[in-house]
């Protein structure tokens, strides 16, 4: 019992050396005078060291169940070394920790407060990952975008991987003006797909949002990267609950750039114009545009 000051000393110092304050966690609590929900083991999501997000880890059991009581008492890592400290400055009768030794976290914790009372505690923990703390990074990249003048008019490619229709995950060039949809077409062929807003593609502001609104509802995973120079995000996956199957969402976004000419087959559409005919390399007006409906051969090619 002597040696457990110094040992958590120790393995405090090595925890704080790996420098993070999000991460994923099992706590596996066994507890002799709790109801047996109480003792159930859960997975837990740690970011800037609070508890954010807790599910039972036994499939069986729905997050639903989970009481705001037992949210609110669910530890973090440092709050499992706050109660061996108390454990220990209050002369608990047996203190027995086992430390991560990669990560000095208490991964095997037993406390018995009284040799003469059914009071012992028992905590298991293992850690799962390390996570980059989607907020922080958001909020860095958003910075980055309005260092950078967030324009009104560009252009940039779009493509969502996810269970929906095959069109809604082509490869697509998102034209943006004044902040909103002004057209969107296909990457591969130049192609409108719509003039307008109804093709549900988002500007990057509007990723921004995604993102945010993600992590307000505390969704299982959100994970995104971001141009170093721009801001703008680059990869998004989102995962709204993990017991639910294809509802997961994966976006990526390049090639951010001034509005500029798009080809149309043999010809390029100007960035107020688009490929209303690619058989006949015709480009028509985005604003009320129209065109001829008739299919061009390709010319013969001469032997």
């Amino acid at each position: 019992l002597c040696e457990v000051p110094t040992e958590l000393e120790s393995a405090l110092a090595v925890w704080r050396s790996v420098g993070t304050d999000d991460y994923v966690y099992v706590y596996d609590p066994d507890c002799s005078a709790c109801i047996p929900l109480y003792s159930s083991p859960r997975t837990v999501r740690v970011w800037g060291d609070e508890v954010t997000f807790v599910r039972f880890a036994d499939d069986e059991l729905n997050f639903e169940d989970v009481p705001p009581r037992l949210f609110d008492e669910t530890p973090t890592i440092m709050d499992l070394f706050d109660k061996i400290q108390d454990a220990i400055d209050g002369d608990a009768f047996v203190v027995r920790v086992e430390y991560n030794e990669t990560y000095g976290y208490p991964q095997e914790i037993y406390i018995d407060y009284d040799g003469n009372k059914d009071d012992a505690e028992r905590y298991s923990t293992m850690l799962i990952e390390a996570v980059e703390n989607p907020q922080k990074a958001l909020d860095v990249a958003k910075a980055n975008w309005k260092s950078n003048g967030m324009p009104d008019h560009y252009d940039y490619t779009f493509q969502r991987i996810c269970f929906c229709p095959v069109e809604r995950t082509q490869p697509m060039v998102v034209h943006v003006k004044n902040n909103g949809i002004n057209a969107v077409s296909s990457a591969d062929t130049g192609v409108l797909v719509s003039n307008d807003s109804s093709f549900d593609v988002p500007t990057i502001e509007e990723l921004f949002q995604m993102i945010q609104n993600a992590i307000d509802q505390n969704y299982f995973i959100v994970e995104a990267t971001y141009d170093n120079v721009t801001g703008m995000p680059t990869t998004i996956y989102i995962d709204e609950d993990f017991r639910i199957a294809d509802e997961e969402v994966a976006i990526y976004a390049s090639e951010l750039r001034e509005p500029h000419t798009s080809p149309c087959n043999n010809e390029f559409c100007e960035s107020d114009e688009f490929c209303c005919n690619p058989s006949c390399s015709i480009c028509a007006p985005i604003d009320g545009g129209r065109c001829v409906k008739l299919f061009c051969t390709p010319p013969e090619r001469s032997p």
